[in-house]
């Protein structure tokens, strides 16, 4: 669930990049950048014994 969520808003991010302004280009690579770390960190803890699920 969370991984399709992830990957619809990356996928969106990806489509502006031919329309977008340097601003929005920015924001987008910000975004995208925390949202994998995000992902990433709430993987790291449902994986590891002791982590929050």
């Amino acid at each position: 669930m969370i991984a399709d969520f992830e990957a619809r808003i990356l996928a969106q991010i990806d489509e502006m990049v031919e329309h977008a302004s340097d601003d929005e280009l920015f924001a987008g690579g910000y975004l995208r950048g925390h949202l994998t770390l995000a992902v990433a960190d709430r993987a790291e803890r449902r994986t590891y014994p002791g982590g929050a699920a």
